[in-house]
């Protein structure tokens, strides 16, 4: 999956940030324990601005000024919960790397499943998973494009089509998803 233009850019503009980007992308990668999953030899191409990720939410809290404690888990349970303490410019790298999780989640989710009539429970439950990613304006309109839906639908249309389509009805999401 290829980086966003942002982040590509962002990288090769700055060898320093490329250094320490790569440093904390190999120390992150060891065991599989952190947001990023081998897809190679290296879990990101700084030259190419290619990454190999798993789905995993990255949990913050600020410590003193200049570290950022991490914890890494993954919606199915796949990454060890590993804390990292990571320097307060490393928060920008992961919030860039995550966002290209989520879309590229997204994207293989469209490919699995191009029309709504495809999907299963499984799927649908994955699917809301990845909905809490998705920003919601004071208006509940959500603010990006989110698989079939366009920037602008109002997130109750959202919730009725999972009622709608997940054998248990939307209860059963907000209770085991939150």
């Amino acid at each position: 999956m290829e980086l966003p233009k942002k982040a590509a850019k962002l990288f090769a503009d700055n060898a320093k940030l490329q250094k320490m980007a790569y440093n904390m992308m190999v120390e992150i990668c060891k065991g599989h324990g952190g947001k990023f999953r081998f897809s190679s030899d290296l879990c990101i191409d700084l030259d190419y601005g290619v990454i190999g990720v798993t789905t995993c939410n990255l949990k913050g809290m600020y410590l003193k000024d200049d570290y950022l404690l991490v914890e890494s888990t993954t919606t199915d349970g796949g990454c060890s919960k590993d804390v990292h303490v990571l320097n307060k410019q490393s928060l920008e790298i992961l919030e860039i790397l995550q966002d290209a999780t989520i879309l590229g989640n997204e994207e293989v989710f469209l490919k699995e499943h191009p029309s709504p009539e495809t999907v299963t429970d499984d799927d649908i439950e994955s699917a809301w998973v990845m909905l809490a990613d998705v920003p919601v304006n004071s208006k509940g309109k959500i603010d990006r494009d989110f698989l079939y839906w366009e920037k602008g639908t109002d997130r109750k249309v959202i919730w009725n089509w999972f009622d709608q389509n997940h054998s248990l009805g939307i209860g059963f999401h907000i209770d085991n998803y939150g």
